[in-house]
C-alpha cells in the first residue's frame, strides 16, 4: 500500500474497537464500509478510560480497549477501506491518547492503526539509532537515554528491553546502513532516531536529511517497528568551529527542525522538536555542540514528558557522578 502525505488515495485501517460497530460507522463514516478480517502483529491489549462524553455516547463505552506493544501477540479485529474523507472524519473521532501511525498486520500487511500517542507509554522493546549526542558522549552516566533506559527498563524488568545504539560521529545516512541488521537481531517495537546534524556538517542540505530520514523511517515501519525522530538541537555556531573544528551553521539546524516537524505532521509520525530546549544557552554546551551533564538532565525531563507522558520522570542518577549539578 502507498502512504502520501495528502492521504489522497483509499486507505486501509485495522480497527478492534468501535469502528467496527454499525452505529459509530453511521454516525463517523456516512455508512457501512467495506471491512475483513485481520490481525494485529505485535500488539496486546490495554485499557483506555475516556473522557470525552460525546465519544462515551456514541459508542456506549466509557472505557475502550487500547493497545500496547508486546512481542508475538497479536490483535484480532479487522481492516476497513475507507475513502480520505472518512479517513479525516476517524482521525477526529479518535479521543487525544490516540494518534494515527503505520502498523503491520498478519493479511494486509501495513496499514493504519490508532496507537497510544505517547510511544514509550505503550512500548516494550525499545531502540535507539543516534550519534554521538544519543550515545551520550562527555557524560559519565550516558546522558539522557541512558536515564531513559532506566525508567522504562524499570517499568518491567522482565519484559522490557533499551537497546542504544548510538555510533558517535555517524551521519544519518551511514546509520541507515546499519540500522537493519542491528534491529532484526533486537526486533525492537519503537525506534528513537536522533541524527543528522553529522549530515549538515558533511554538506547534506535540511531536506537532504529529511529525505534521509524518511527513507530510515520507512525502513525501520517495514520491521514492524514505530519510528519516533527526536530533532536537532540549538548550536553555538561559533563555538563549535573553534572548539569542534565543525562548521555547523545554526541557520541550518534550525531549518531542518522546522523541515523535520512538517515532514512528521504530513507522513504521520512522532517527531519531538528540541530545537529550543537549550537555545541560547551556550553554557549547557561542553563544546558548541554536545550538552553538558546538566543539559543532559534537561533533555532526558524534556524527552521523557514528551514520549512517555508529563508525569512519567522516574529516573536518577546510580550516584554522584559527572551529570551532577
Amino acid at each position: 500500500m502507498t502512504f502520501s502525505t495528502a492521504d489522497t488515495e483509499s486507505s486501509l485501517l485495522f480497527s478492534f474497537g468501535t469502528l467496527l460497530l454499525d452505529q459509530v460507522q453511521q454516525q463517523i463514516l456516512g455508512g457501512p464500509v467495506a471491512s475483513s478480517p485481520d490481525e494485529l502483529l505485535g500488539h496486546g491489549i490495554t485499557e483506555v478510560v475516556i473522557e470525552d462524553p460525546a465519544v462515551v455516547e456514541l459508542s456506549g463505552l466509557a472505557v475502550h480497549r487500547g493497545l500496547a506493544r508486546q512481542e508475538g501477540a497479536r490483535v484480532p479485529g479487522g481492516v476497513l477501506t475507507l475513502t480520505p474523507d472518512q479517513l479525516q472524519s476517524a482521525d477526529a473521532y479518535e479521543v487525544a491518547a490516540y494518534t494515527r501511525r503505520r502498523v503491520s498486520t498478519a493479511v494486509h500487511g501495513q496499514v493504519w492503526a490508532y496507537v497510544d500517542a505517547y510511544p514509550l507509554q505503550a512500548a516494550q522493546r525499545v531502540a535507539v539509532i543516534g550519534d554521538s549526542i544519543a550515545y551520550g558522549l562527555d557524560c559519565l552516566d550516558g546522558g539522557w537515554s541512558a536515564r531513559l533506559g532506566r525508567d522504562h527498563i524499570s517499568r518491567d524488568q522482565e519484559r522490557n528491553r533499551f537497546f542504544n545504539l548510538a555510533i558517535p560521529g555517524l551521519t544519518l545516512h551511514e546509520l541507515a546502513g546499519i540500522a537493519d541488521d542491528e534491529l532484526r537481531v533486537r526486533r525492537p517495537d519503537t525506534v528513537l532516531v536522533s541524527a543528522g546534524v553529522n549530515d549538515l556538517i558533511d554538506g547534506a542540505t535540511p531536506q537532504d536529511v529529511v529525505t534521509s530520514m524518511d527513507r530510515l523511517c520507512s525502513q525501520v515501519e517495514s520491521l514492524g517497528a514505530r519510528p519516533v525522530v527526536l530533532g536537532p538541537l540549538w548550536n553555538d555556531e561559533d563555538a563549535t568551529r573553534t572548539r569542534s573544528g565543525a562548521d555547523l551553521q545554526t541557520d541550518a539546524v534550525a531549518e531542518l527542525d522546522t523541515l523535520l516537524q512538517q515532514w512528521g505532521s504530513g507522513s504521520h509520525r512522532d517527531v519531538l522538536s528540541l530545537f529550543t530546549v537549550l537555545q541560547d544557552q551556550p553554557s549547557s554546551l561542553t563544546d558548541g555542540l554536545h550538552p553538558t551533564p546538566q543539559a543532559h538532565r534537561v533533555l532526558y525531563e524534556v524527552i521523557s514528558a514528551g514520549l512517555v507522558g508529563p508525569s512519567a520522570l522516574i529516573s536518577s542518577p546510580p550516584g554522584p557522578d559527572a551529570s551532577s549539578p
